[in-house]
């Protein structure tokens, strides 16, 4: 479920740290920091490099991830990640109803009414406009 919650999700924290990374990574995909968890030797490895990558920002990073989680249909991931994208300031309302208007073209009209379910159910659930 979507909420609207900052207290528990931290900025991306760039330190080089690898544990402090898996740590946020853990975190933004709702498990436990500090803790092993079956797939955190693949956190490790693959998502902590590409989440530090010093050319992206927070907001690249966050917009290509929903585009692409929109186009393979992996609704529970991508609400996290339209959640947090709106709890970070990655992106605001108007932003998020724009990257659904410019990816409907490339998703099929299916996909693009879903993510535009998911990213209004967010804004109303939040209060924004």
């Amino acid at each position: 479920m979507i909420g609207c919650r900052t207290d528990d999700l931290l900025s991306l924290p760039g330190s080089g740290n690898l544990d402090e990374e898996v740590d946020h990574l853990m975190r933004i995909n709702g498990g436990e920091p500090g803790k092993h968890h079956p797939f955190a030797a693949t956190v490790e490895r693959i998502f902590s490099e590409a989440w530090s990558l010093n050319s992206l920002t927070g907001r690249d990073r966050r917009l290509l991830l929903i585009g692409a989680l929109a186009g393979l249909g992996v609704d529970d991931m991508l609400t996290r990640h339209l959640d947090a994208a709106l709890r970070t300031g990655d992106l605001n309302p108007g932003e998020l109803r724009d990257a659904v208007a410019f990816l409907v073209p490339y998703l099929g009209l299916a996909r693009a009414a879903k993510l535009h379910a998911l990213v209004e159910e967010l804004i109303d659930r939040c209060g924004e406009t």
